[in-house]
């Protein structure tokens, strides 16, 4: 019989180590609900931050653009005047040879 008390005994202990256990286990289930919480906002300020950075790699890109496109249309008027220059000079000499005789 003492074998079977004994047995009996390690069961309550093991039953109270148990239940402690649970109960440990229930009290943190707040803390790891909050946590989770947490980790689901910093996801959603992460997300956020990500698409604001695409949107302004995206708008640096579009100004990019226009800068390329800028210089590439005064690179072509410069091209003009250099040209409307050669001419004006042209004429100008003709003009004074024309005088001189």
């Amino acid at each position: 019989m003492s074998s079977a008390q004994g047995k009996a005994n390690i069961s309550v202990i093991e039953a109270k180590r148990a239940s402690t256990s649970i109960t440990a286990i229930s009290n943190t289930k707040p803390q790891i609900n909050d946590m989770s919480t947490q980790v689901a906002s910093a996801v959603e300020q992460q997300r956020a931050v990500a698409e604001e950075i695409n949107r302004n790699i995206t708008q640096v890109m579009a100004y990019a653009d226009e800068i390329t496109q800028g210089a590439a249309s005064s690179e072509s008027a410069s091209a003009e005047v250099r040209l409307l220059s050669e001419r004006l000079s042209e004429l100008a000499k003709q003009v004074w040879e024309k005088k001189r005789v």
